[in-house]
């Protein structure tokens, strides 16, 4: 290791003091960082949970196939839970779209 001597169990480099040059170029390094941050970091974190607009949630709500699929999921949720014991919520999430799916018992059992 070039340079790195050995000093009493430390290598030379952590031996010797910051020059006032080096503190300053890390002082004003730290400062443009910190302003980068302040200036540019709510665009940073650019991502926000919006409502979709009509076209989009058509989309999303084609992809299920409109109902039918929601009708599967919430009987499948009821199954699953009918056979751990467990209540329905009274409402889901549809993994597909995202909607709320109503966990409202069957017309059979109304």
């Amino acid at each position: 290791m070039a340079g790195h001597s050995k000093i009493s169990g430390r290598s030379r480099a952590a031996a010797e003091p910051v020059t006032r040059r080096q503190a300053l170029v890390f002082g004003l390094g730290g400062l443009v960082a910190a302003g980068g941050l302040i200036a540019f970091g709510p665009r940073a974190f650019g991502f926000a949970i919006v409502e979709a607009d009509a076209p989009v949630a058509s989309a999303f709500h084609s992809a299920c196939g409109a109902v039918q699929y929601h009708e599967q999921l919430a009987g499948e949720v009821r199954s699953l839970l009918a056979v751990r014991g467990e209540q329905p919520p009274t409402q889901i999430s549809c993994p597909v779209c995202g909607c709320r799916v109503a966990m409202a018992p069957p017309a059979a059992e109304k």
